[in-house]
């Protein structure tokens, strides 16, 4: 009898949680036990998540996601940052807000949070980040969560660059030998290469650089690849995102 009890409760308790749920902002603040089972039940009910975002795994991401949960379609719309963020301009103008998640870098998700386009919510999965992976809103919420990092890296074509050759740091790098051979894109995939050339090695290293002819096309990290793989440039220098998010990553770090 007592088991009948507490099942009833429960039941009552769920009940009343989907009654005081309504709204968006409602379901972005809520903190209750049943909360991911209020979730699962409204994304089920809609039928499925449309998720914007900049990662060319995404689809891979998709395919796990919907066999955790039978019944939650994911639909994806994959673009860089730039296109993403004037398609998302253009759609809120319009009063048209497709999607219900936004992966990207962090430009665009400043550009939502300065247009009042971003929601701040609470998740229980947000103490598992450490704290310089949240964006902080209030009250215990964010705006964001970082989710995976990205390096720097240089790809070379290794029938023009013998793999003796290619630069092994930044000193390398900057040998005058290399003038001419090296290429970074224009996108945004440029603009934050020399953004962390800057923090990490200083302007005056960036300066440096010029003497390279470093050469700059304005096409996208992956077409950079295409153009290398093809002869067209020797070295290509570009982020490449890492195989580990945040979360992982600080599951790794040395104690101590």
């Amino acid at each position: 009898m007592r088991l009948l009890v507490g099942a009833l409760l429960l039941c009552s308790v769920a009940s009343t949680s989907l009654a005081q749920t309504k709204t968006i902002a409602d379901l972005a603040n809520y903190r209750g036990a049943d909360r991911e089972e209020i979730l699962k039940a409204g994304a089920k009910k809609e039928g499925k998540m449309v998720w914007y975002t900049s990662l060319t795994a995404h689809r891979d991401i998709a395919n796990i996601f919907e066999a955790k949960y039978p019944g939650i379609k994911v639909e994806t719309y994959r673009a860089g940052p730039n296109d993403l963020t004037r398609r998302l301009l253009s759609e809120a103008q319009s009063k048209r807000n497709i999607a219900d998640l936004i992966e990207t870098t962090p430009s665009t998700l400043m550009m939502m949070r300065e247009n009042k386009l971003l929601m701040p919510y609470y998740s229980p999965h947000l103490a598992q980040f450490p704290e310089d992976a949240r964006e902080e809103a209030d009250k215990g919420r964010v705006f964001w969560t970082t989710d995976r990092e990205s390096i720097v890296g240089l790809g070379y074509n290794r029938n023009l660059i013998r793999a003796a050759d290619v630069p092994k740091n930044f000193a390398e790098l900057a040998r005058p030998e290399n003038k001419g051979k090296i290429a970074v894109s224009g996108d945004t995939t440029g603009v934050r290469f020399v953004g962390a050339m800057i923090k990490a090695k200083g302007e005056e290293y960036v300066k440096q650089l010029r003497s390279l002819d470093i050469k700059m096309h304005m096409i996208s990290g992956g077409a950079m690849h295409e153009l290398m793989a093809a002869g067209e440039m020797p070295m290509s220098l570009r982020f490449f995102a890492t195989t580990c998010s945040r979360q992982s990553r600080r599951a790794r770090r040395p104690s101590g």
